[in-house]
């Protein structure tokens, strides 16, 4: 799970990804996951929309009140922990 969400990570430098789901908002840019409720009501259930050049859209748009932001690593370094601590641990098997 954790390289899923890490290849999310890299992806967000390259790629402004949005995706509207009702109207809830879910976006990528710039090396951070945004979420918000849209203004709008769309027609559509699922909207995807992308840009090629993520790091000019995360510049230019101004993110106002109301969007939750938040940098992937906040993901992807526990999961990644996590993923270590069960590979790693052995449960001890009682003496006899």
């Amino acid at each position: 799970m954790s390289l899923v969400v890490m290849g999310g990570w890299i992806r967000s430098y390259a790629v402004f990804d949005m995706v509207s789901i009702g109207d809830q908002v879910f976006g990528s840019t710039g090396g951070c996951l945004l979420w918000y409720k849209a203004s709008y009501e769309s027609s559509d259930a699922f909207l995807w929309w992308h840009h090629q050049a993520a790091w000019a859209v995360a510049e230019q748009w101004n993110f106002g009140p109301g969007v939750w932001k938040f940098p992937y690593w906040v993901i992807t370094i526990p999961l990644t922990l996590l993923s270590a601590y069960l590979i790693l641990w052995k449960p001890q098997r009682p003496a006899q």
